[in-house]
């Protein structure tokens, strides 16, 4: 959701999911997912995710 979110905004978007492969959890510390987005975005996907988990439209 966030990256179609960032997408949608013309933010260039990468995302990097860290999931134990040794017991293939989705959930808790062991499936860390992390955004990237060049930094002269940064203040704009910052301000649509803060928007996105406050639950108000984008």
């Amino acid at each position: 959701m966030f990256k179609a979110n960032l997408e949608s905004a013309d933010i260039p978007v990468h995302i990097l999911s860290q999931v134990d492969s040794t017991r293939q959890l989705t959930i808790g510390d062991l499936a860390i997912v992390k955004i990237y987005v060049p930094s002269i975005y940064e203040t704009d996907a910052k301000a649509i995710i803060q928007q996105i988990e406050s639950g108000n439209d984008f």
